[in-house]
């Protein structure tokens, strides 16, 4: 499976030295004990969609600025030390105990994070993300479950990135990251 392949690639580092944040190894290991303790929660996958086009005008070094600078803004905002690297463009985030519309707000803030400039250059230096929100345990056994069902998801080409969308996993409600009344019009979507 996709989910051993990537495990089995992965350093045996538990914490990413480039992006200064955990690595996916540990969050497949905090998922293993948020599964043990029977924990409700969400995981939201924020796909770092410009992150090429930062590659190929600051470098990779510039990139990397970006994306640290970036991450040390959600720990900051969210008090939280609970960032992950999923893969190579896109970061992982866990919030224990949050609900459908905490996780639409998050998403709103992180949007306005995503916004603030990174660099002095005076030019447009935005994240354009993809926002992936996913709720444990909803009824998967395991969290090899869970994350193949994450995966399946993640890797879905229907999902049209680069527009600051929330895409939950069902694929019946999307909406943009930053309308303040995205959970009135998902409300909306269920009546």
């Amino acid at each position: 499976s996709l989910l051993v392949e990537k495990d089995a690639k992965e350093s045996i580092d538990l914490y990413d030295r480039d992006w200064l944040c955990f690595s996916f190894k540990t969050l497949l290991s905090t998922m293993e004990d948020i599964y043990a303790a029977s924990s409700r929660g969400y995981l939201l996958l924020l796909c770092l969609d410009n992150i090429e086009s930062f590659v190929e005008k600051q470098g990779s070094e510039g990139a990397l600025f970006i994306i640290r600078n970036f991450i040390s803004r959600l720990k900051e905002a969210f008090a939280t030390h609970e960032v992950y690297m999923y893969n190579r463009s896109t970061i992982g985030v866990l919030f224990p105990r949050a609900g459908h519309a905490e996780i639409i707000d998050r998403c709103e803030r992180i949007y306005n994070l995503s916004k603030e400039p990174f660099l002095d250059s005076g030019k447009e230096d935005f994240l354009k993300l993809t926002y992936l929100p996913y709720g444990y345990p909803r009824g998967y056994a395991n969290p090899i479950d869970f994350f193949s069902h994450v995966e399946e998801h993640y890797s879905n080409r229907a999902l049209t990135r680069g527009r600051d969308y929330i895409y939950f996993h069902n694929h019946s409600i999307s909406c943009p990251a930053h309308i303040y009344n995205c959970n009135l019009q998902i409300g909306r979507a269920h009546v």
